[in-house]
């Protein structure tokens, strides 16, 4: 079971970097009908969220590799159900991968390549990153500046519950460096994957 500790060790980390300043803002990643049983669909939809994470990190840095790991973007992200009568604020489908989504919280510093604050160009970006031939279908963006504890403990909410397991949590950047512990044949493989995953759905 989740502990308390556990979500406020969480809530502590995000809170730090809000109060030194970060751009923070609360990601919901939403997607179209994926393969499988739940447990395959939680494993794409993390995929689909490290995915992502780096290919922000290449517009927020011109070299991310040669970041120190406190300097690299935070982000935490946990599956959810859809609960229909508690949170209509990602308007998931509950017919579509089981009501299954992603919740993530997001943090980078403020001296980066962006010319325009996180959640603007967050907005501007994700119609590069959704369609009906891609495995994300939707990405809704909401800045937070302030309560932590209470924003992890939603994206907790599922886990908490005992509906999944804290082992699909996803902690980036990994303790040695998340992007900087890919060689280039795993950046490349990435990339190919990426498209594999295009070319799939557009066959179903």
């Amino acid at each position: 079971m989740m502990t308390k500790q556990l979500v406020d060790g969480y809530a502590v980390m995000l809170q730090d970097r809000i109060t030194h300043g970060w751009d923070a803002c609360l990601l919901s990643f939403m997607f179209n009908s994926l393969p499988g049983n739940d447990r395959t669909r939680v494993k794409l939809m993390m995929e689909e969220v490290r995915a992502t994470y780096h290919k922000l990190l290449t517009r927020l840095y011109r070299h991310p590799h040669s970041k120190r790991h406190d300097q690299l973007p935070f982000l935490i992200a946990a599956p959810d159900y859809q609960v229909p009568k508690h949170d209509r604020t990602t308007h998931v489908n509950p017919e579509i991968n089981n009501g299954l989504h992603i919740h993530a919280a997001f943090a980078c510093p403020r001296h980066t390549r962006l010319k325009t604050n996180l959640t603007t160009f967050l907005t501007d970006w994700r119609d590069q990153l959704i369609g009906q031939n891609r495995y994300l279908a939707e990405l809704h963006i909401k800045r937070i500046t302030h309560d932590a504890p209470r924003l992890t403990d939603y994206l907790m909410k599922s886990i908490r519950r005992d509906e999944l397991s804290a082992d699909d949590i996803l902690l980036l950047p990994e303790a040695r460096g998340e992007y900087s512990s890919r060689t280039k044949y795993e950046r490349l493989q990435a990339k190919t994957d990426g498209a594999k995953r295009r070319i799939r759905c557009r066959s179903r």
